[in-house]
């Protein structure tokens, strides 16, 4: 069988990121706070407690938030074939350009229609095929295949002549010929004519119910109104608020239905009796190749939903320039998850990073809620979602080509693994260490914060040299100021502020020199918990 597939351009490209999807970092637990209730005599107490509240998400993947990007297509559970294309990323660059091109491809009306209707089609074929299975009446069982056969037939052909008129991607036109070999199979054409011959058939018996108080009589002739009008006709929803009725929509038939079905076969003996041998035959529908192009085509399309949104907003998208070594250039990024939140584009600060070729990353520093941990998320975002082949929010994006993403954000005390906060940061930065290979851009943020600045100093100047031995990229987001001043070939940007309009935060992270005061003030007189202000309200008894 030949192989095909929207993700990657053969089996070995597919067998290798089966293979480093597996070798993600996990976090190995994450807590919240349980509240139960009990009853001690009459009285009731409240007891709380932790509770594990991790998903089986790769670190990076819920640090960055794509958690809240990508569960949402799939209903809040990411399908396993789909893990394997979400929890790795391309060894190599023409993987990237081969999954942009089937984008750029979508962004034809014609082909996203067609990709659209194919999956309508195919839905649909699929739950006709669920039904024959559940049904126990034969005659029923034999409908259902007919629909089926023809429906897959007409999905796959309609796809056919859209992508050989409109596609111009690698993938779409490799799947061109290959589509066109199924259509051409051996017999098919005559098979799907019969399949049409015995529906056009069954569909044009007719038949009259005529209701006498507690008797129904059928008779079959020809008449230019079904049974289906005809009974709705008695049974339809009006002003009346009686309900409407449903016939041969479910796969096991009620006991009208059945008597009715019963009634056919006997008017119809020798139609039945054709309809009966052909879905015997029970020729296979579709292949793995058909079914594969049905299950990945819905991550494209879903990506392709979540471009046209943004856009919708006012966000400029653009196609990365990925080159195997380089600098990264991003102008115009922000975080997707504050984007799709939004009312407009013009509501979002809109941030730049430019790191040179030789550089090993930079520090980000400055005041407190100056949008430093969101602007590292957005970095990780669009270089993860640049990675995929997707378009991304930016007037500009030129990346070095990555071989993963790694993150360390900081996270509450966890009383589920027996550890102080730093022994358990300790962890988790040496599984990084173990797991990671070369060439990783890796997300630190605010790391040691439960220990002293000068802790803190001395444990990250440990840590990064190991990063660097790896070819490693690093964006450190640190409350000392002190990292980024002493530090060779790492960039230092800041979180700005306008001072004028009392250390306002912009939200712009920009490059300057790191500065001693993280103005945490600025947040204690906002909710007036600076010191003067607690001593006036414990002062009036507030």
């Amino acid at each position: 069988m030949a192989y095909f597939s929207l993700f990657y351009e053969n089996p070995e490209q597919e067998e290798t990121a089966k293979k480093q999807s597996q070798k993600q970092v996990y976090y190995r637990a994450k807590q919240k706070i349980q509240k139960k209730t009990y009853f001690v005599g009459s009285r009731m107490m409240v007891k709380e407690e932790a509770v594990d509240s991790s998903e089986n998400l790769p670190s990076f993947f819920q640090d960055l938030n794509l958690d809240a990007i990508f569960l949402p297509w799939y209903d809040g559970a990411i399908p396993e074939n789909i893990k394997e294309l979400l929890f790795s990323f391309p060894h190599d660059t023409s993987i990237i350009a081969y999954r942009q091109e089937i984008y750029q491809d979508l962004e034809k009306p014609a082909v996203y229609l067609g990709f659209t209707e194919f999956r309508k089609g195919f839905t649909e074929a699929e739950r006709l095929l669920n039904y024959r299975l559940q049904s126990d009446n034969p005659l029923q069982k034999g409908k259902y295949y007919l629909d089926a056969a023809i429906l897959y037939y007409q999905t796959i052909k309609g796809l056919y002549y859209i992508l050989k008129e409109h596609a111009v991607s690698t993938a779409l036109t490799t799947l061109v010929p290959i589509l066109a070999a199924y259509l051409e199979r051996k017999d098919y054409y005559e098979f799907c004519l019969h399949a049409e011959d015995l529906k056009f058939k069954l569909e044009a018996i007719y038949c009259t119910l005529s209701i006498d108080g507690n008797v129904v009589k059928v008779s079959f002739q020809q008449s230019t109104e079904d049974y289906f009008g005809t009974v709705q006709k008695v049974f339809r929803e009006g002003e009346t608020g009686i309900p409407s009725i449903s016939l041969f929509n479910q796969p096991v038939l009620n006991q009208f239905e059945g008597r009715l079905m019963s009634l056919v076969e006997k008017e119809y003996p020798k139609l039945c009796k054709e309809v009966l041998s052909f879905a015997a035959v029970s020729q296979p529908l579709v292949d793995e190749i058909l079914m594969r192009l049905y299950r990945e085509s819905d991550f494209y399309l879903s990506g392709h939903s979540l471009t046209e949104r943004l856009k919708e907003k006012g966000f400029k998208l653009t196609y990365p320039e990925v080159q195997k070594q380089g600098t990264v250039n991003l102008q115009g990024i922000c975080d997707i998850k504050l984007a799709l939140t939004a009312g407009k584009a013009k509501e979002i600060a809109l941030n730049n990073l430019l790191l040179q070729e030789d550089s090993q990353g930079a520090f980000i520093t400055g005041v407190n809620q100056g949008g430093k941990t969101t602007f590292a998320r957005s970095v990780g975002q669009t270089i993860y979602l640049g990675m995929l082949g997707m378009p991304v929010i930016a007037n500009k994006a030129k990346l070095c080509h990555f071989d993963g993403i790694y993150t360390h954000f900081t996270v509450e005390e966890n009383q589920l693994v027996n550890n102080g906060k730093l022994l358990e940061e300790l962890h988790h930065l040496k599984e990084i260490l173990m797991s990671a290979p070369d060439n990783c851009l890796y997300i630190l943020n605010e790391m040691f914060s439960s220990t002293t600045a000068a802790d803190t100093y001395e444990l990250t100047n440990l840590l990064l040299p190991q990063m660097f031995q790896k070819s490693g990229t690093v964006l450190c987001v640190t409350h000392v100021p002190e990292l980024a001043r002493r530090r060779d070939k790492m960039t230092s940007l800041i979180a700005s502020v306008r001072e004028e309009d009392g250390y306002k935060r912009t939200y712009k992270i920009e490059p300057g020199e790191a500065v001693l005061s993280a103005r945490a003030i600025d947040i204690a007189l906002k909710y007036h918990l600076s010191g003067e202000q607690i001593k006036e309200r414990m002062a009036n008894g507030d």
